[in-house]
């Protein structure tokens, strides 16, 4: 997955065709960037928006046939998992739909290189950040492991989803200087994780929140984003931002509505 030097070009999202629907279940979009391609899951309902991020190694081909994963982890104020066969390995889904609270919804998506994904025992990760901040969940799988980040208050919801090399039980976050910044962007952390930097957008206002992780190939020291333009726009499609990260660039998913807000990152190595 080669990043383009150049400008890129406007992000130009195509349906994914699938066997999941309705409100309950996010619609999922992909679109060719910098060299390679991004999905994206939109789950938009009436009091809450969700979104998901993740870069795949090629373009879907065909329907995404989703089924269900088992967790050590369930229950009305923890997402749901689904994995999907996709070019190279597993696509997999975080749905969060809590029992009986319309004001909230959340998704994640995240690429497992691995042709089938089994049950996921998820552990909880002990990091250095308290009330606000996003729980963290680990589970090992045979080729690496699959971090969950879990933003669950009152009005609204957020998950996020990262694949990293091997299991980790600790992080100790720190603060990524960006711009543009505010209540109305995401605060950006950092943390060394296998395989990299893993790095993590937090999005927390009165009216809904919002999770992002992503794992990164080198250190990253600044995140300058810039608005990419795309086919799709306006109150009901996530806008999209890009920036250099070393060894190629980091994507970044904001869904930001007066009821709920959303966010997701994911990131493309180039050469």
């Amino acid at each position: 997955m080669m990043i383009a030097r150049d400008a890129m070009l406007p992000l130009d999202w195509k349906p994914i065709p699938q066997d999941a629907g309705g409100p309950l279940f996010p619609v999922l979009y992909q679109a060719a960037a910098g060299g390679g391609t991004l999905a994206l899951a939109v789950h938009d309902r009436q009091r809450g928006a969700g979104v998901g991020l993740t870069a795949v190694p090629a373009a879907i081909a065909g329907s995404l046939t989703w089924r269900r994963l088992e967790s050590s982890h369930g229950g009305p104020r923890y997402p749901d998992l689904f994995g999907a066969a996709a070019a190279g390995g597993t696509l997999v889904a975080a749905v969060q739909n809590p029992a009986g609270e319309e004001p909230g919804a959340g998704a994640a998506l995240a690429f497992v290189p691995a042709p089938a994904v089994g049950r996921l025992d998820f552990q909880r990760v002990t990091q250095n950040r308290g009330a606000g901040f996003p729980e963290l969940f680990c589970a090992a799988l045979p080729q690496g492991a699959l971090l969950a980040a879990v933003h669950d208050p009152r009005n609204g919801v957020g998950v996020g989803l990262a694949w990293v090399t091997a299991p980790t039980r600790t992080l100790g976050w720190s603060r990524v200087d960006q711009s543009p910044s505010g209540p109305r962007f995401p605060r950006a952390f950092r943390v060394p994780a296998p395989g990299g930097m893993l790095v993590l957008a937090d999005l927390e206002r009165e009216a809904g929140t919002g999770a992002g992780l992503a794992l990164v190939s080198g250190a990253v020291a600044r995140l300058d984003w810039e608005q990419l333009d795309q086919v799709q726009s306006g109150p009901r499609f996530p806008r999209h931002f890009h920036a250099p990260a070393e060894g190629g660039r980091l994507f970044l998913s904001l869904f930001d509505k007066p009821e709920g807000v959303g966010v997701d990152l994911a990131y493309l190595a180039g050469g």
